[in-house]
């Protein structure tokens, strides 16, 4: 049986994911060890975060006094030592300390998108166009290191970076009516990666999962609150999500992957009342809409309770 270290650098590859960690470590019986080195983590992660807080405090107070060199100066330090950091950590033989390398790797990102953002901010003296080259650059260094470390700290880090950018090019003044195709990317987006963390091409799996979930509901509700729901293509957008999240649920339940499920279960939650009142009526459409499906959902349990037992 493999050790903790084993279990964290086959995940890390992709062989196995948190499910099959899990299981694995239950069925060999030794989780003292892990819990220690869970509780050890978290105390570290902690302590991380209270000085990264300080810090954000800190350069928050004298940021704006900075000229755009002694910006850019400080975040690309910030950049290249979370850098060293998290080359040289993610290299240990400990799972614990090459997590802690993982995540500077993911803070990182954000020193270089802020470094990019200044220096195009001064050159081309237009913020939105600085805030796109911000994401675009994060994107890109952060995609870079989910290339080679697929853990959650990446895989969290090129997703939120991605989606920053696509919602840069489709909100920056002017570009109002780009709004809803910034939804509509986003939706794509999110089920592409969605089915690919499915499909074991996006470790870890479940990180994957609920990542593509919520960048398709943020898109699906740009989209919807863009659009006016009184309108015709207004409430058809309302019933196309009502029908996705619906889908959603189909296709977790045939997978078994109850994160999915929960996604769908989630946009029904959102958009079936909001529907509901735009057909019948405020007040009496949320809770016809929501017992309906909420007795659609517990028969569909029982149906397939049997189904199991049977």
């Amino acid at each position: 049986m493999g050790t903790t270290d084993d279990l964290e650098r086959w995940h890390e590859a992709g062989l196995i994911d948190a499910d099959q960690v899990e299981a694995i470590t239950a069925f060999d019986g030794d989780t003292s060890d892990r819990r220690t080195s869970v509780g050890r983590d978290v105390v570290a992660y902690l302590g991380g975060a209270l000085i990264v807080a300080a810090c954000i405090v800190i350069a928050a107070e004298v940021w704006p006094d900075l000229g755009w060199v002694a910006q850019a100066s400080l975040s690309a330090v910030a950049a290249a030592v979370l850098t060293g950091v998290g080359v040289g950590f993610s290299r240990s033989d400990t799972a614990s300390t090459r997590r802690v390398g993982h995540v500077a790797l993911a803070l990182a990102t954000v020193a270089v998108g802020v470094t990019v953002g200044v220096v195009i901010d001064a050159i081309a003296t237009d913020a939105d166009v600085a805030v796109a080259a911000g994401f675009g650059a994060a994107t890109a260094y952060s995609g870079w290191w989910y290339v080679r470390h697929r853990t959650w700290a990446q895989h969290f880090a090129v997703f939120a970076s991605l989606v920053g950018f696509i919602l840069a090019l489709a909100f920056e003044p002017g570009g109002a009516d780009r709004a809803e195709l910034g939804g509509l990317v986003l939706i794509v987006v999110g089920l592409a990666w969605l089915g690919l963390a499915t499909a074991r091409r996006l470790p870890p799996r479940l990180e994957g999962e609920i990542l593509g979930i919520l960048g398709a509901g943020l898109g699906s509700f740009i989209i919807v609150a863009e659009l006016n729901p009184e309108t015709g293509i207004g409430l058809a957008s309302l019933i196309v999500f009502v029908g996705m999240s619906g889908g959603l649920i189909a296709l977790g339940v045939w997978l078994d992957r109850v994160a999915v499920i929960a996604g769908g279960v989630a946009g029904l939650l959102v958009y079936l009342p909001w529907l509901a009142n735009e057909i019948l009526g405020e007040g009496a459409g949320a809770p016809i809409a929501l017992l309906t499906a909420g007795a659609g959902l517990v028969g569909l349990a029982l149906i397939l309770g049997r189904r199991t037992t049977g």
